[in-house]
């Protein structure tokens, strides 16, 4: 098993083109856990590109403090069991790691803090995770307590549903919490929420799904899944030729979603702490750029954003805590990074303009968005 996870993390290896100026000292060691395989491989390309851009622009720039990034991948297969191992052997060797998935997090967390080796994940919105894993667990993503009723309510507020049905992906806990807070904000905005579904990762057979909301007769039907449900349910949805509202969680949206025809998404909410095809910040628009040079033009998803802002975010908190990056310093350089962390306010990412609370995630305020003849617009 452990020959196994080693050649998986060496094949995936980020390999970075260093100048000459960048390579002097140890490197910075970062090792992150994504899916490339299995059911939640379809972030994989967004979270893989994300964290190589950031660290390419940082080492062709000369590195932190004049040392370069080594950048290790490895693949969970998207099995949380497999994530401990990895963090383990990650911990002994790379001075931060990074997670991307709550359903992985929630692994990889509690074995980092055991360890005291911090872990900075890109994509875990589960609400109380960080704060259950203090002081070395962190997301940059504002979890889904507090996103998705800001979202929820700005919706509301357009298009004033009576009556609503949620639609949840059964054993997966990022998209459940998604759901939960959704019904929520449902409830408490006076709105009745007539049916909550199931649904699982492989299901294709969404008709009897929408045999019953059909029934219950919502104005609005939020969807609560990863993407290939979210994607086969708003089939089902266009087929049976459903007249009202249609609003996916952040949880649902990939690069998969580019794959699709623009016709399915028309007049489709959702949400995310930012949209980068509407940014006009120059960074933003450098990074499309880099994205695009590694997919034949392919444009990165909100998701791509997420794990380069860990990496910028991390390069600023080394920076700021002064980090001596000595492998015989590696206890007291990971302390100082946590410190650095904690007091990091208003800074400006690609996602949005972020603050860390206290209990280890960073605070940005959702963009609603609809899709409106081919485009993602904003709303709110």
């Amino acid at each position: 098993m452990k020959r196994r996870l080693t050649l998986a993390a060496a094949l995936l290896a980020a390999a970075c083109v260093l100048p000459a100026a960048a390579q002097q000292g140890e490197p910075w060691k970062i090792s992150v856990f994504l899916p490339i395989t299995g059911a939640n491989a379809g972030y994989s390309q967004d979270f893989k590109l994300g964290y190589e851009v950031a660290v390419e622009e940082i080492n062709r720039k000369g590195g932190i403090k004049g040392r370069p990034i080594a950048l290790n991948m490895a693949d969970t297969q998207s099995n949380p069991g497999q994530v401990a191992a990895l963090i383990r052997q990650a911990c002994n060797e790379a001075l931060i790691v990074s997670s991307t998935l709550s359903q992985e997090s929630q692994v990889a967390f509690p074995v980092a803090n055991s360890m005291q080796c911090p872990a900075f994940a890109s994509a875990t919105a589960a609400a109380g995770l960080t704060a259950a894993n203090r002081p070395w667990g962190y997301s940059i993503l504002t979890p889904s307590n507090v996103s998705t009723p800001l979202a929820i309510n700005a919706v509301l507020g357009v298009v004033k549903p009576k009556k609503a049905a949620v639609v949840i992906q059964k054993a997966d806990n990022a998209s459940n919490l998604y759901g939960e807070a959704s019904v929520k904000a449902l409830t408490d905005g006076k709105v009745q929420v007539a049916e909550t579904l199931t649904v699982g990762a492989n299901d294709v057979d969404f008709g009897p799904l929408m045999s019953r909301i059909a029934a219950a007769q919502p104005d609005l039907i939020v969807i609560s899944t990863l993407d290939r449900p979210a994607i086969g349910m708003l089939k089902e949805i266009r087929k049976a030729q459903y007249k009202g509202t249609v609003m996916v969680t952040q949880s649902a949206y990939s690069v998969l979603w580019n794959d699709q025809p623009p016709e399915l998404s028309e007049g489709v909410y959702r949400y995310a702490q930012a949209d980068l095809a509407s940014d006009p910040d120059p960074r933003v628009k450098d990074f499309i750029k880099a994205y695009e040079s590694k997919t034949n033009g392919r444009p990165p998803t909100f998701n791509a954003a997420l794990p380069y802002d860990v990496i910028m975010v991390s390069k600023e908190a080394i920076e700021k805590g002064n980090l001596s990056g000595a492998a015989a310093n590696r206890a007291d350089d990971r302390k100082k990074f946590t410190e650095a962390l904690n007091g990091m306010k208003n800074y400006k990412g690609l996602t949005g303009t972020m603050t860390m609370t206290k209990d280890g995630f960073m605070q940005a305020t959702p963009l609603v968005l609809q899709f409106r003849k081919g485009k993602w617009v904003r709303v709110g």
